[in-house]
């Protein structure tokens, strides 16, 4: 971003209301896509750019109103982006989603971010959206590390796009494995199996097995099947692993 487009966008939000935290987060994490909502998913704050590629014309156009006044094709997926944030702050999660979608002025390869912020300006909770383009070859990496459940994934029609969506946790110190050993059940719990996490890894198959067995005694499991259903219990199929760099570099500002 240039530095006399970021000070037209800080000054935009700053006209909006955005209070010195909302304007120091976006100066920060410089995204390519960026809204506030409030709990009826309503836009709070948007910048220049994001309001451009809703169709508006002017800046704040779209404050007071949800997705689903967006003036471009990407308003087919208002629906899901609105349940998504009302899902976001009754259960104060964050989110991760990604797809390739048509805009007004283009169409763009998406990795949203969504987390519940206090705004000391408003007094109350809003809803943190920082979206980032992305090239070919990292969103179908991640498209393909992702899905886990046929559920989360929605096909739209105008769009032609597989929209793939859930609540996500980065990996924590406290977590009773290891950063491989993370990495390994992440991709155990999508149905790889101990050859392709391997090679996702550069790893050896031997060593992808002994991680597993290692995860079985630390989690008192005797089969495959028992590890996955209890680490599913635990939460870990929502927990991305560090190997993802992409993703921490992306969700620092938030997460």
């Amino acid at each position: 971003m240039k530095i006399f487009t970021l000070k037209k966008e800080l000054a935009s939000l700053k006209e909006q209301g955005a209070s010195s935290l909302i304007q120091e987060l976006y100066r920060s994490s410089l995204p390519d896509i960026f809204v506030c909502k409030d709990s009826n998913a309503k836009h709070i704050y948007a910048d220049n750019q994001t309001t451009i590629a809703m169709g508006f014309n002017n800046s704040g156009d779209s404050i007071g109103y949800d997705d689903t006044f967006m003036k471009a094709p990407i308003v087919e997926c208002a629906e899901q982006f609105i349940k998504e944030d009302k899902f976001i702050f009754e259960t104060q999660q964050k989110y991760i989603s990604i797809g390739s979608f048509q805009y007004a002025n283009s169409r763009y390869h998406i990795i949203h971010l969504k987390e519940i912020l206090y705004d000391p300006t408003l007094k109350k909770d809003i809803e943190i959206c920082l979206a980032y383009k992305m090239s070919d070859p990292v969103i179908n990496l991640l498209e393909s590390a992702l899905k886990f459940n046929e559920k989360f994934h929605i096909k739209y029609k105008k769009n032609k796009i597989l929209y793939t969506s859930y609540p996500i946790s980065l990996y924590q110190n406290e977590t009773p494995l290891t950063k491989q050993e993370t990495a390994c059940l992440f991709y155990l719990l999508r149905g790889k199996t101990a050859e392709s996490i391997a090679k996702l890894l550069h790893r050896s198959r031997r060593t992808i097995e002994c991680h597993i067995d290692h995860i079985k005694l630390k989690f008192k499991c005797r089969t495959k099947e028992e590890l996955i259903e209890k680490s599913i219990e635990m939460g870990f199929l929502n927990i991305l692993p560090p190997t993802f760099d992409h993703i921490k570099k992306l969700t620092k500002f938030l997460l």
